[in-house]
């Protein structure tokens, strides 16, 4: 098949699920993007966030200021709106990606990229509830882009592009602030404090609120998440699915993290050498609050080391088979719709440059397929809930895939291919 029959194919192939995206959440679901007028609607009447929707509003201020237009919009339309920004943020984050990754950009390289994105679960977590994460996603990497410039325009405008990821998923950008600190990029940290004060002062000025009435309302979401009734961390995973004493379960966390650590400082040299996919998906792994639309920065991190150039060895591909069988194994609730998807991605495979073998390519389709119907079958025939099986699948997601960011460039990894040049010189 010619280049540009191939290109027409996949742009069609992520055109379909896009379309997927709009008719399925546009108008019914984005149940989070609600919580975010409410709180931008607070506002409007001048009241506190915060309190005026009883804490379900639990993100930094900026939020709420930045969506106070479509508060006076209907609320149909307005889900339009933001689902239209969130689903263009997939491209832009194809886009970002090859620029770390790549110094030339082919156009099947961007578009198997983006469909990869787009039919992860997190990303389908994303749009369904109407969250932000894809967006904290694209500040995230444009942060990494203009880091690199010495200038202080472009430092302020990199400390401005921190502060809504800290405001919105404070806990991935711990990873984010990590990765600049790792980089000795230390007066964007300078700028970035001084944005904060700022900010908060602005805040306290024009709306009467400040960053503690944030961290009040954190601390009542810490309190849900302690007591096992918010799915989306480690610890109330395993308060859930264990009858663990609280000082076994602290043991268990503290013991999870150790190992963390260990594997880390074993691999520090290919950390050292590409460390952009390493902190992108540490808070992944390592934070107390886990979401599955979260992991779009595991996603990532996955992304911008994997090689859509090299042959592909059997010996090789168990592990990168693994994670894509769980990144398309349960994107959608209805059957046909996951069937679907797996085909998609397949198909995407095949069209782009990996050198794979039609048989390593139905074993994905059968692989992904297979855990597809298993996953459907276990809820038909059990109370489990599917929201905490969500959040398992998730953790060991972000496992599988920390485990693949920290062995790229080793010698018994050679189906990965760390950027040969250097992050600072290709930005």
């Amino acid at each position: 098949m010619h280049i540009n029959a191939r290109s027409t194919l996949l742009m069609a192939i992520a055109g379909t699920v896009i379309a997927l995206y709009a008719g399925a959440y546009f108008l019914n679901h984005q149940e989070d993007f609600s919580i975010y007028l409410m709180g931008s609607q607070a506002l409007v009447d001048s009241k506190n966030p915060y309190l005026a929707t009883d804490n379900k509003y639990i993100y930094g201020p900026f939020l709420a200021i930045f969506l106070v237009p479509l508060s006076f919009l209907d609320l149909s339309v307005a889900k339009i709106l933001w689902g239209i920004l969130n689903l263009s943020s997939g491209l832009t984050i194809a886009w970002l990606l090859l620029r770390l990754r790549f110094k030339l950009l082919g156009q099947n390289d961007l578009l198997i990229v983006l469909t990869l994105i787009l039919t992860s679960f997190s990303f389908r977590n994303n749009a369904g509830q109407g969250q932000a994460v894809s967006l904290m996603l694209v500040l995230s990497l444009f942060t990494v882009l203009t880091c690199q410039s010495k200038s202080k325009s472009s430092i302020a405008l990199t400390a401005l592009a921190i502060l809504p990821v800290i405001e919105i998923k404070p806990y991935l950008a711990l990873g984010l602030i990590a990765y600049l600190f790792f980089s000795a990029k230390k007066r964007v940290l300078v700028y970035l404090v001084a944005s904060v004060v700022i900010a908060n002062t602005l805040y306290f000025i024009f709306f009467k609120i400040t960053y503690l009435d944030w961290l009040r309302a954190l601390e009542n979401r810490s309190k849900s998440v302690a007591s096992g009734y918010d799915q989306s961390s480690i610890i109330s995973i395993i308060t859930v699915n264990t009858s663990m004493s609280t000082e076994s379960r602290l043991v268990s966390v503290f013991l999870f993290y150790a190992v963390i650590f260990l594997l880390s400082f074993k691999y520090q040299k290919n950390i050292r050498r590409n460390p952009l996919p390493f902190f992108l998906v540490l808070p992944g792994v390592a934070s107390p609050f886990l979401h599955a639309h979260d992991l779009l920065f595991t996603v990532a991190g996955f992304l911008l080391v994997v090689s859509f150039e090299r042959k592909i060895f059997s010996s090789q591909s168990a592990l990168l088979f693994s994670i894509l069988v769980l990144h398309i194994g349960w994107t959608s609730d209805y059957l046909v719709v996951g069937f679907f998807l797996c085909v998609l991605v397949a198909v995407s495979l095949g069209l782009s440059g990996v050198e794979l073998s039609r048989r390593q390519l139905l074993g994905i389709l059968c692989a992904s397929s297979a855990w597809l119907v298993a996953f459907h079958i276990a809820f038909d025939l059990s109370n489990y809930s599917r929201v905490h099986a969500y959040n398992i699948f998730s953790l060991i997601y972000a496992c599988l895939v920390f485990l693949y960011v920290i062995r790229a460039g080793s010698d018994k990894m050679s189906v990965l291919s760390p950027s040969r040049d250097n992050l600072d010189s290709d930005t």
